[in-house]
């Protein structure tokens, strides 16, 4: 552990993957750290996501072009992309700053800092595992993309050209040969986009549980509760509400409560345009194929 800085009391408000990673590294530097989530560690999204350390994962979501993509994945009921009307009046400003976000300059800024915040993950990732006697839940060395034809691949080159800009390595197959490296995929693909250093957790929840036992262990204090709202003095914070009215002192706090976190960060005067991201997963025991590298189907 650190020396211990003065101003020590910190609060992080969720107990998912970031928030228990956030809460270790503090306890690391010497800080007093307290979680609070309403689940337990990991019973959010950290449960079901797909667990990638994924650091070529850098390009941002709104890109040239995806204005005219939007019509077309609205329409089809299999698309990844659906909206509720009802919602759309509260959506429309944050839609209209992700859209105008979405130039090539502005994606090429967000890029290069997205590689620069990450550059560090793997080796912070596997410091973090080592602490919490996790080595065993790391899998994986490389990941597929996958592209239904060449075309496809042709008009997302200038992302793969970026990322190699960015020092981040990258190489692609066609179908066929993607078929010899995971007999369960199609030949009848297009191709792939192979982008190696990619890991990943086997059971994400798992290891946010190790991580949280290990927290624990370090003294750290782990609470099941909700936050109603926070306390400041000469502006700034000084504890953290739960509802039913207990009060936790705190000197900091983390917010990485996913996609609550603007709602608790506007409580505190800060007004962070997010908006939530749905997604699902399944799983399938016994499914009858076996892959070994994550896939991901590039629309």
């Amino acid at each position: 552990m650190g020396k211990q800085p003065a101003n020590n009391e910190v609060v992080v408000v969720g107990a998912g993957v970031v928030g228990m990673s956030c809460a270790l590294f503090l306890q690391r530097e010497g800080y007093a750290v307290t979680v609070v989530d309403r689940l337990g560690p990991g019973e959010a999204c950290s449960y079901g996501n797909a667990s990638g350390i994924a650091t070529s994962e850098v390009i941002p979501i709104s890109t040239p072009g995806l204005l005219l993509k939007i019509p077309k994945l609205l329409l089809d009921p299999n698309g990844p992309l659906s909206i509720r009307l009802s919602y759309l009046p509260q959506l429309l400003p944050w839609l209209w700053r992700f859209l105008r976000a979405g130039n090539k300059e502005r994606v090429r800024e967000l890029t290069a800092a997205a590689v620069n915040l990450s550059a560090s993950s793997v080796e912070d990732h596997a410091s973090l595992r080592k602490e919490a006697g996790a080595e065993e839940l790391l899998v994986g060395g490389s990941c597929a993309s996958i592209y239904d034809t060449e075309r496809d691949l042709a008009g997302d080159r200038w992302q793969w050209d970026l990322r190699e800009e960015l020092g981040l390595k990258h190489y692609t197959v066609s179908g066929s040969e993607l078929n010899e490296m995971e007999p369960a995929v199609s030949a009848n693909v297009g191709c792939a986009v192979i982008v190696e250093g990619w890991r990943q957790y086997s059971d994400p929840y798992k290891f946010v549980v190790r991580l949280a036992e290990q927290f624990e262990r370090n003294g750290g204090t782990l609470l099941r509760g909700e936050v109603s709202g926070f306390e400041t003095q000469d502006n700034c914070v000084s504890g953290v509400g739960l509802a039913g009215g207990a009060v936790l002192r705190a000197d900091h706090v983390v917010v990485a409560a996913g996609a609550w976190s603007h709602k608790l960060a506007i409580m505190l005067g800060s007004k962070v345009p997010l908006e939530a991201d749905r997604g699902y997963n399944t799983t399938i025991p016994d499914a009858g194929v076996t892959i070994g590298r994550p896939l991901v189907y590039q629309t």
